[in-house]
């Protein structure tokens, strides 16, 4: 046969295997499941054809109406007589599926059909009976089992939920937040940790993995009782309808609840405990925010029409939300910060000098409040003798060291801050919801794409922030005059004050010469100045006060942080250090780059409105599709969320993160850090730039 085939085509197999299959169909007559006709000879057809009984079940075999198997054969699960059951076992599948009638009879060869249904009534009706017991009897398991799995999840969600808001209230009546001013646009507010708000914080995450262990059991179920023997299936869930409408539960209150979660600008601050800054131990900033839709107007006024509804809506949203969280819904128009508290230990303060960093500057407690950790400088000292170790001692206190203070990315702190994005929770729920219904495999692809972006993105920010952080962390050796004798510090342990040696290098401070022989410097990577800056000395040191010098002194006589000495006489030229650490002229450059709020463009605002269209296209898809299959609404859902997820496919946002991930990879590889990659997407819309100087862009050296 092989050969005969062999080189024919394909279609040619396909008819040979038809006409096998035609033949056996045509010597093997079946009227059901393993039931064969009694005359399969069809060249003498006798009518009617008689055929084997539907299975009786009984719960006692001496109960069967029909005879015993013959002498040399064994009764089978499956009702049939055989030599032996051995070779069938995995294929026999036992029709009586109730334990009140769980054994079936012998089949035989008897009577055409309708007259079996006639003879057996009475066995017949019993079995429905029997049916009907065990489905009620499966209804109150499910109803006794219920609270033990999802209903107790459900019990959880309402303590959970009701102990968070009457803990958020009982913050906002019994406690007053005290808010103290900062810079401009901004004020600090002092938090706590609270022995009940911790374990409400553990309760809410617990609950929050709890939605992934439940769908993970309920999808194993599912699968367990698809399986064609019965002594596999779960003892909860005998109705498949029944468990897939307990999933549709926990998938909609899980995903609600979770989103409410996601409204708070950090939930572990929603556990803090209001308190005075005095013993506050965590400090909340709060930075006013520019408006999105000021300045931007659209050339359709249906936009418009769609963005001012969109901004009322979510006006009254924030509102219900603070008023949920025990927020004043007076700070909505702003973003929280939130620093932790740290202690300096010295021998001045008992107990150390408190102070918390936020974009990258100290501030330090003062009674009551935090206050800048600047240091005004008015005369310097003595260029041969320099500040006496006690005067170092109380400028450290007060300034911290020389560093810009920049926490160091680690690969688990991007991981957290990506994964945590409210797109991801989206993702999440929608490939559970694929789960079910044999389409595990999709969502297994789509989740490891999923996971593999994510962990992309992640990896290139860490990349991206290490760079930064390369910006703010510098290190050397600087000789400094303490005391009258000269000593080679880090140059961490600067203060201002301090008479520093210039020497060729990179300059770690801003500092003003008092002794010049010849210092020239290099301000490309600041000023973007392209020729070299001759320095000179100050004319009379001892009577000029070098913090409150105009500008055009200070150019002369300044050496600014990240600059680079070009020239320099070893021993001749000494400087007075001026400013350390975020006061430098670099420290404020990064200040500003890290803290700047882009105004809003044309392009904010369309994409509310873009997804807003998605949305509603996708819930009337969600609608239709429900609808349609309104007779079996479980069902129904399932595939209602098929449909709003192709019309809102889980992989969009992991296209655009993905995309601007590579997107930041591509502009490092090119010496460009980006401080923030979402707004790569708006770059693309920008047509011209302008630039005034580009030594601070090309050189990358800060």
């Amino acid at each position: 046969m092989n050969v005969a085939t062999r080189g024919h085509p394909s279609w040619m197999r396909i008819l040979f295997w038809i006409a096998i299959i035609c033949l056996c169909n045509h010597l093997f007559v079946k009227a059901g499941f393993d039931d064969t006709v009694s005359n399969p000879d069809t060249a003498n057809p006798v009518c009617p054809v008689t055929t084997t009984c539907p299975t009786i079940c009984v719960s006692n075999l001496n109960d069967c109406p029909t005879p015993a198997c013959p002498s040399g054969t064994t009764l089978c699960t499956d009702g049939h007589c055989r030599t032996s059951c051995q070779g069938f076992r995995w294929t026999m599948k036992n029709p009586c599926e109730h334990d009140c009638a769980r054994l079936a009879c012998p089949k035989t060869v008897d009577d055409v059909f309708e007259a079996c249904l006639t003879q057996f009534a009475d066995f017949y009706t019993a079995a429905e009976q029997c049916a009907e017991q065990a489905k009620a009897e499966m209804v109150r398991q499910e109803i006794a089992m219920g609270p033990t799995a999802v209903g107790f999840l459900m019990a959880w969600i309402v303590l959970v939920t009701v102990g968070l808001v009457v803990y958020c209230q009982y913050k906002r009546c019994a406690t007053t937040t005290i808010r103290h001013d900062m810079e401009e646009g901004q004020f600090q507010a002092g938090y706590c940790h609270h022995f009940v708000g911790t374990i409400m914080y553990v309760w809410t995450v617990i609950t929050i993995w709890a939605f992934q262990v439940v769908f993970l059991a309920l999808s194993i179920v599912y699968y367990a009782n698809q399986n064609t023997a019965t002594e596999y299936q779960s003892m909860w869930y005998e109705d498949e309808e029944r468990l897939l409408l307990d999933f549709e539960v926990v998938w909609l209150v899980g995903f609600f609840w979770c989103f409410f979660l996601k409204w708070p600008a950090s939930l572990r601050a929603i556990f803090w405990h209001p308190c005075s800054l005095a013993d506050a131990t965590v400090v909340a900033v709060w930075t006013r925010s520019l408006n999105k839709n000021e300045s931007v107007t659209s050339q359709y006024s249906a936009v418009s029409a769609v963005r001012s509804c969109l901004s009322t809506v979510g006006i009254m949203v924030n509102r219900f939300m603070a008023a949920v969280f025990g927020v004043d819904a007076t700070s909505m128009d702003g973003t929280w910060t939130y620093c932790p508290v740290l202690t300096q230990e010295d021998d001045l303060t008992p107990g150390g000098t408190k102070y918390f960093v936020h974009n990258f500057r100290r501030y330090n407690l003062d009674q009551d409040t935090f206050v800048p950790s600047g240091w005004s400088l008015t005369t310097p000292e003595d260029h041969k003798t320099g500040l006496s170790p006690s005067d170092v001692q109380l400028r450290r206190k007060q300034c911290g060291p020389n560093t810009i203070p920049m926490g160091k990315p680690t690969l688990t702190k991007v991981m957290i801050e990506e994964f945590t994005q409210p797109y991801y929770t989206y993702q999440n729920f929608i490939m559970w919801s694929w789960v079910p219904l044999w389409y595990y495999y999709m969502a297994c692809v789509q989740s490891s794409v999923i996971i593999v972006g994510g962990v992309m993105v992640a990896l290139f920010r860490l990349r991206n922030e290490t760079s930064l952080y390369k910006l703010t962390h510098v290190e050397g050796s600087v000789q400094v005059v303490r005391g009258g004798t000269t000593e080679t510090i880090s140059p961490a342990d600067l203060v201002p004050g301090d008479i520093i040696m210039v020497e060729p290098g990179l300059a770690y401070c801003d500092c003003v010469l008092v002794t010049s022989a010849g210092v020239l410097v290099d301000e490309s990577a600041l000023t973007g100045e392209a020729n070299p800056i001759a320095k000179t000395a100050l004319e009379d040191p001892k009577n000029t006060n070098v913090g409150a010098m105009d500008a055009a002194m200070a150019k002369r006589h300044t050496i600014q942080a990240g600059c680079t000495v070009l020239e320099s006489e070893h021993g001749h030229n000494f400087a007075v250090v001026t400013h350390t650490g975020s006061y430098t002229t670099k420290g404020e450059l990064l200040r500003n780059i890290f803290s700047y709020q882009r105004h809003p463009f044309k392009f904010d605002v369309e994409v509310s409105v873009v997804l807003l269209i998605l949305v509603v296209y996708g819930f009337i898809g969600f609608f239709f599709v429900f609808w349609n299959l309104s007779y079996s609404p479980v069902y129904g859902w399932f595939y209602g969320v098929y449909a709003l997820s192709s019309i809102m496919p889980p992989l969009l946002p992991t296209v655009f993160t993905v995309s601007v991930g590579v997107s930041d990879k591509r502009l490092s590889d090119l010496r460009i850090a980006c401080t923030n990659s979402e707004e790569i997407l708006v770059a693309g819309k920008v047509r011209r730039a302008f630039f005034d100087k580009t030594g601070t862009y090309l050189l990358g050296v800060l």
